[in-house]
């Protein structure tokens, strides 16, 4: 007969403990899902005193400002999205690891600002008016990183993304830049990683030049933009192929010679890099300036006045408000009116006229060619003529 079954009491122990952690997750979750969902403050706040990592030594905009001006770092403008994928990614990925955040504080100087998608009008949030008419920023793909360097403190969003290095500008062949074809920035290709991505995240990453990533694809991605953004504009830029003559030789009240030519630059800006990637270039340009003038050249440093006082004179001689600007002295001139000046730069074309039209015998013609270029520059959809 079969061996009888008692019924004896069931000793297995419950894992209470862990129904207890599943539980507390889960409150935790739905807390979260609720903050992000409906933007309750008092979650927020409750959130906030949760400990969390801080790596990244992050400046107000006037701290910022201060120490850039004092220490010559570039300052760093971090812009994230709340509720968006890749900037809780990228915070997780790149601003929790401390080699990153390392490398941020030595190099940079770090300001971070969280976006709420809720608030993108300056009158919920006025400093959205600061990040997109001053830097440029873009709403449609955060992260959003911008680097300034000390010389470009408080230029516009063109002139941060320009550039007139040939190595920032990622340029490997001159067939870019010495043919007759206009020369135009981008966005620029480093050698040794694209700057266009789909990463981890299936985010499209793109840079503007060495000054601004825009999305996130991975950790590497984000490093290299920060390797070349710390020694963005550090460079010096480019001066052609122009056979400039010896400043020191520079005789304005010479009877004799070829005629004079100055051309006044900045070191930075996109009007005096777009004049040293094209009319410093081209061939059309070399070609006549090495064989018909005596080319100077006049560098001014934007954040340098102290430097630039030895030639205050001479633009002040010349009317010179803005630059680049170009300056001829033809000797062979006896209309009396002096040297013949061109303000700002529109094309290699309009400025080979105005080189051209300088050294013919009729005045007239060096004066409409001047009107013409200027005409063009001030008011481009105007015709000379009126």
């Amino acid at each position: 007969m079969p061996p009888s079954r008692s019924k004896g009491t069931n000793t297995r122990s419950q894992p209470k403990a862990l129904y207890l952690v599943a539980a507390s997750l889960f409150c935790v979750a739905v807390t979260v899902s609720l903050s992000l969902e409906y933007d309750l403050p008092w979650i927020n706040q409750a959130l906030a005193l949760l400990p969390t990592p801080h790596y990244v030594h992050w400046r107000t905009r006037t701290e910022a400002d201060a120490e850039c001006a004092r220490t010559r770092k570039p300052i760093l403008y971090v812009v994230t999205t709340r509720r968006d994928s890749a900037s809780m990614l990228f915070e997780s990925q790149c601003l929790g690891d401390p080699a990153v955040a390392e490398l941020m504080n030595d190099e940079f100087i770090p300001v971070r600002y969280v976006m709420n998608p809720k608030k993108r009008s300056e009158d919920k949030d006025p400093d959205l008016t600061f990040y997109r008419d001053k830097l440029g920023m873009a709403y449609f793909n955060t992260p959003w990183i911008t680097s300034v360097p000390y010389c470009l403190r408080g230029a516009s969003s063109t002139d941060l993304a320009s550039s007139a290095n040939l190595v920032e500008l990622g340029v490997t062949t001159m067939e870019n830049l010495d043919n007759d074809q206009p020369f135009t920035q981008g966005n620029y290709d480093y050698p040794e990683r694209a700057y266009h991505a789909h990463g981890a995240t299936g985010r499209y990453s793109m840079r503007r030049g060495g000054a601004t990533s825009c999305g996130y694809s991975d950790k590497q991605d984000f490093l290299d933009f920060l390797y070349s953004a710390r020694v963005w504009h550090k460079l010096p830029p480019t001066v052609g192929r122009i056979k400039w003559m010896d400043l020191d030789k520079l005789d304005l009240n010479a009877k004799h010679g070829k005629p004079k030519l100055i051309a006044m630059v900045s070191d930075v800006g996109s009007s005096s890099d777009s004049m040293r990637l094209n009319l410093f270039w081209k061939n059309s340009s070399v070609d006549l300036i090495n064989e018909k003038f005596e080319p100077y050249l006049v560098e001014f440093r934007r954040q340098d006045p102290g430097f630039n006082k030895k030639f205050a004179a001479l633009r002040a001689k010349h009317h010179i408000s803005e630059l680049p600007a170009l300056i001829v002295v033809n000797p062979a001139d006896k209309s009396g009116q002096g040297p013949q000046v061109e303000h700002g730069f529109n094309s290699v074309v309009f400025s080979v006229d105005f080189l051209k039209a300088s050294l013919g015998d009729s005045v007239a013609k060096m004066h409409e060619a001047s009107h013409r270029a200027s005409v063009k520059q001030l008011h481009p959809t105007r015709s000379p003529e009126d």
